[in-house]
């Protein structure tokens, strides 16, 4: 049950971030073809790109810290036993939940302190723009907890298949 949340709750994400893109490429677009070839700019083609561009990058960076799949220095890992590898991934994540959470508090104090202003292209608040960061730093903390969820779970089937 926990595993198919995950599940549906990053296939969402997912789903997000493609739409995003697609936002992207449609209003890149149309900001070109304006500019270029009938000297008229949309007023909200830039905003919307960023707009865009700051929740897919932030929330699309979620993704890959359920697998492990983000970059990693592995220049040394050939001088290093298997287990000393473990031991600097799962302090490399503590530091991400240090991270995650100072981000979070920090990014919620910037929610709140522009959420007065107006982003005038698209005519919104600045607080939706911002909100991507305290949104994203959630998701980051639950890709970890599905992450080591996961990882213990197999832990106990395979402690099972041994008895």
């Amino acid at each position: 049950m926990v595993e198919r949340f995950f599940d549906t709750l990053f296939g969402a994400v997912k789903s997000i971030c493609k739409i995003m893109l697609c936002i992207q490429v449609i209003s890149v677009t149309i900001v070109f073809v304006g500019r270029y070839f009938f000297n008229v700019t949309p007023a909200w083609g830039e905003e919307l790109t960023l707009f865009c561009l700051v929740w897919l990058s932030l929330m699309g960076a979620s993704l890959p810290i359920r697998t492990g799949g983000h970059l990693h220095v592995t220049l040394l890992d050939f001088l290093c036993k298997p287990g000393t590898i473990a031991r600097i991934d799962i302090i490399g994540d503590v530091l991400t939940v240090v991270f995650a959470v100072v981000i979070f508090v920090a990014g919620l104090a910037m929610t709140k302190q522009v959420s007065g202003t107006i982003l005038h292209g698209i005519r919104i608040s600045k607080g939706f723009l911002y909100g991507a960061v305290p949104v994203s730093m959630v998701l980051y903390l639950l890709a970890l907890i599905d992450k080591y969820y996961r990882l213990f779970r197999q832990r106990e089937k395979g402690k099972e298949d041994i008895v």
